[in-house]
């Protein structure tokens, strides 16, 4: 005969009498305050927090004596984006400026995950190339992108344009919705694409660590959650693809597998 412990009946009735004591000092507590803002008395309609949008720019590209990241020359067309989180209005405009004196480029934000403007720089030097998005409520964020424009291609130069086109091309590619690479990224399947994915971005120095910042930092983050949650239920009961089968060994493993 299995017993069952009391334990958790009792860790219940412990909560609920807790719950029960807040809510009855709550009742006729006066509202709680955030951040100096006063919460509406309950019946009453909550305020509504506003919020702007967050900019974010491509990777810079930088050529110092001991930093080649650079992917600009001179003479050669060079697709400048960015994107936006939207805050409480999910509409607005750009505006590009490239930082060389030439006419900036504007226009309603179609596609906030790729603000992209194409643009060339006609002479070599370091210019700081803006993004600056305003949404509907007239609240603006910008950021600013590093583009260290050779005079002429180099090796590394070409290798690192391959390389940021390809992480972007992995970014645009991800599942915004559950954060891996696969057709679907269902459950069962592509952790395997996913942890590929996720790899490449890190081996350029984008971490889930990395400062907020950092474009590609969310893109790591998602794919990170989707490999290990794919993992995990799939391999632990109850929430793997055969459920039923009890963890008998309390190893957190289906027994066959």
């Amino acid at each position: 005969m299995i017993m069952q412990s009391s334990r958790p009946k009792y860790l219940l009735m412990a909560g609920c009498v807790l719950l029960a004591g807040w809510l009855a000092q709550t009742a006729t507590a006066a509202p709680p305050r955030v951040r100096g803002m006063a919460v509406a008395p309950r019946g009453a309609a909550a305020p509504m927090v506003m919020s702007g949008p967050t900019v974010r720019v491509m990777p810079d590209g930088i050529k110092t004596p001991t930093k080649h990241t650079a992917y600009a020359w001179a003479g050669n067309p060079l697709a400048v984006w960015g994107n936006v989180a939207w805050g409480t209005s999910t509409v607005g405009t750009f505006v590009w400026d490239f930082g060389d004196g030439s006419p900036t480029v504007t226009g309603p934000v179609g596609n906030a995950r790729d603000i992209v403007a194409l643009h060339t720089y006609s002479s070599a030097s370091t210019y700081y190339a803006t993004l600056t998005v305003t949404d509907g409520n007239s609240w603006s964020s910008a950021a600013q992108v590093r583009i260290d424009v050779l005079p002429v291609a180099d090796k590394a130069a070409t290798i690192n344009l391959a390389i940021e086109r390809g992480l972007k091309y992995l970014y645009l590619a991800q599942d915004i919705a559950t954060g891996g690479w696969s057709p679907g990224s269902s459950r069962t399947t592509g952790a395997p694409q996913t942890a590929l994915a996720v790899l490449a971005f890190e081996n350029r120095g984008h971490l889930p660590i990395s400062p907020g910042s950092d474009i590609y930092r969310d893109t790591v983050v998602n794919g990170l959650n989707f490999a290990l949650w794919t993992i995990n239920d799939y391999r632990t009961p109850p929430y793997s693809d055969n459920w039923a089968d009890p963890d008998i060994f309390g190893s957190g493993w289906r027994p066959g597998s």
